[in-house]
């Protein structure tokens, strides 16, 4: 999913223009749910490669599943108060469109780019090392 994101921007432009609109009718528990649950999947899926990988890829799946469960918690937050208190909340770095108009806006986008190949980075590592694996 995260190569499909990166690797098609039509894709990532449809979801961010989605998120978008529910943000703009005010539907943050829809938002804060369908991000929880996806994020919840990942993490179990990236739980139950531990056994199976190298040991530095586990460090990063356990930082990586760490990162989740704070995002988890925090666009439930930003759904309580009724949107992200500051421009770096997470409904704002995930959802929000990019910007380049100010340098702050350009940090947004930095981050939130910095933030997705990370990620990316992290399930390269697991297909990595599966993929290595004779008895998986």
């Amino acid at each position: 999913q995260h190569a499909n994101v990166l690797a098609n921007p039509m894709c990532q432009r449809l979801d961010r223009q989605y998120g978008i609109a529910l943000l703009q009718k005010n539907f943050f528990w829809a938002i804060s749910g369908t991000l929880s649950a996806y994020w919840s999947r990942e993490v179990c899926s990236m739980l139950a490669c531990i056994p199976f990988v190298q040991e530095r890829t586990q460090v990063l799946l356990l930082i990586s599943s760490a990162y989740h469960f704070v995002k988890i918690y925090g666009v439930n937050q930003d759904a309580a108060r009724g949107w992200s208190p500051s421009p770096y909340g997470i409904m704002r770095i995930v959802i929000d469109s990019f910007n380049f108009e100010s340098l702050p806006e350009i940090f947004t986008s930095a981050v939130r780019v910095m933030l997705q190949v990370g990620d990316t980075l992290v399930h390269v590592c697991v297909v990595a090392d599966l993929a290595g694996r004779a008895d998986v």
